[in-house]
């Protein structure tokens, strides 16, 4: 049964932190707390990151956009005035929008805390599969507040809004916070609101992390979680044509061999086969027939077989002796017949050498958002066909 690390951040990196170990159905098996050098070790190092609800602020706005794109485009402008600090200071994050569907939430967090705590874990080799905040991963109703009270503060969530309120300015505060996002819920004796009882907080928001979310994890911050079954992880491999190699070694994997010594080439085979479908498809926890597996994945929830390869070779091709180029990740979308990755480069040059050895290997390149990560730039790009 897959397990996942969650790590509950605090003010500074450097501090203790409380750290749950959580099935894939939400069972807490072990926790406790130290220092990020001495997290478990869970997935290859990957890890579920959750920020404290005061560094996260929910704030709602009309907004009006064909996709994705525009509206991350248009959120600062929306909010610009409810927000304290510089727009260009932080990263906003689309959430869902509320049951009347005029307002959509926008998660802002500032990209100097992000940045700080993402460095922290990158650089003691742990991947960041998600982060959110803590009171995002509260039940969300249309007609009553959830909240959950921590030593310092309450958490509550409401309507597709939720948001950290400290216990030392009372709960008349938390009242009259929680009927502003939902006035159409108030009563004679105040906002309807349920005082969520749980054991031990950390536990109950760490099961709360395999349900449906706001993830902070977009736009420039945006990471392909292996774990959903859609992405792969491809930090262990320098090319994505690692995928292209092992179907070449499914066919030799299923040729027929004789004599020890060809089978016992054949036994590599499977086996060389097998290691890379495993770390290809890590959600995959039982590998019986890669090959059949292979083409189920392909096929399947990744799209056309032909497609992706084509499209993988053309980036395995532009990146190959650019060793200012490394694939961290990569996503094929068959209802859009795209390949979006996630790449670290180290100048914009490599970038645009990557783009036009794409582009003259026949492809066609859409450049998304880019943020620094210490020496290195974060991006993403889409590879398609013209």
């Amino acid at each position: 049964m897959a397990k996942r690390l969650i790590a509950f951040a605090d003010e500074h990196p450097e501090q203790a932190l409380a750290w749950r170990i959580v099935d894939d159905e939400g069972r807490v098996e072990s926790g406790g707390e130290c220092v990020i050098e001495d997290l478990p070790r869970m997935g290859g190092g990957a890890v579920v990151l959750v920020l404290p609800g005061d560094r996260v602020s929910v704030q709602r706005a009309v907004l009006t956009a064909r996709n994705d794109k525009q509206l991350r485009a248009a959120a600062p402008f929306a909010i610009e005035d409810d927000v304290a600090t510089d727009l260009d200071d932080v990263h906003i994050a689309l959430g869902p929008v509320d049951s009347v569907g005029a307002k959509r939430a926008l998660h802002v967090v500032a990209t100097e805390y992000l940045d700080m705590w993402l460095n922290a874990f990158e650089g003691s080799g742990f991947t960041i599969m998600d982060v959110s905040a803590d009171h995002a991963l509260l039940p969300n109703s249309d007609n009553i507040a959830q909240v959950l009270a921590l030593p310092q503060r309450w958490i509550a969530s409401a309507d597709q809004w939720s948001g950290s309120v400290d216990r030392h300015l009372g709960q008349d505060v938390l009242e009259a916070v929680l009927a502003s996002v939902q006035p159409d819920a108030e009563t004679e004796a105040g906002p309807d609101m349920e005082m969520l009882e749980v054991g031990d907080a950390f536990d109950y928001l760490a099961a709360r992390t395999i349900d449906k979310h706001v993830s902070l994890l977009q736009g420039a911050y945006q990471r392909r979680n292996a774990s959903e079954g859609a992405a792969m992880d491809w930090r262990r491999w320098r090319l994505p044509g690692a995928l292209v190699a092992a179907c070449g070694l499914f066919a030799i994997a299923g040729t027929a061999f004789e004599g020890a010594a060809l089978r016992q080439k054949s036994d590599e085979a499977r086996a060389q086969t097998e290691t890379i479908f495993r770390e290809a498809f890590p959600q995959v926890s039982r590998v019986v027939n890669p090959r059949a597996q292979l083409r189920t994945q392909l096929a399947g929830r990744e799209g056309g077989a032909s497609e992706f390869l084509e499209l993988s070779s053309m980036l395995a091709g532009a990146v190959e002796d650019n060793e200012g180029v490394d694939v961290q990740a990569m996503r094929y979308d068959r209802g859009q017949s795209e390949l979006q990755v996630s790449i670290a480069f180290k100048s914009y040059g490599d970038l645009t050498q990557l783009k036009d050895r794409i582009i003259a290997s026949g492809g066609a390149v859409q450049e998304g958002g880019s943020r620094q990560s210490g020496d290195l730039r974060l991006g993403e790009i889409t590879v398609t066909q013209p």
